[in-house]
């Protein structure tokens, strides 16, 4: 962190971080989407519609949507992610915090999310995740996928 601010407030303030961290979040999700649509394909069985949460410029989200034609997928960033969100793609973006809502779908999607904030702050973002679904028993599903790191 520089001064402070984490990589999301710094990427607001200066375009060119900015433009440089969402080209590597891209990068990251064509190298990871490809294996979960490989080889976890099958969670995505019965999704109807997915909000793809900080989901920056949409990779993952058009993985998804490639994968799956039958999926409709939006992406949930900040605004200033928002507002360069590739206009080409079937994907749907949303500006919005995740700290204050999540729009609604059958499933939520958070990929590299959770790791980043402390438990009050998961907390809240998953209670508007749930918030944002239908129950399970209707088709609600949250899918995370994160990093887990043992210190010893």
């Amino acid at each position: 962190m520089q001064h402070e601010r984490g990589p999301w407030d710094l990427a607001g303030q200066n375009p060119a971080f900015g433009d440089l961290f969402n080209e590597g979040m891209v990068s990251d999700s064509s190298f990871i989407m490809k294996i979960v649509v490989e080889e976890f394909g099958g969670i995505f069985k019965g999704v109807t519609s997915l909000i793809d949460v900080a989901g920056g410029l949409g990779g993952a989200a058009q993985a998804i949507a490639k994968a799956f034609l039958h999926v409709k997928c939006s992406v949930l960033d900040l605004p200033h992610v928002a507002a360069n969100a590739p206009a080409s793609t079937d994907v749907k973006y949303i500006a919005g915090n995740m700290f204050e809502s999540v729009p609604p779908a059958n499933s939520v999607f958070l990929k590299w999310v959770l790791h980043d904030w402390s438990d009050d702050e998961c907390v809240k973002i998953l209670e508007n995740c749930r918030r944002a679904i239908p129950p399970r028993h209707e088709g609600g599903m949250v899918i995370i996928l994160d990093m887990v790191v043992f210190f010893f």
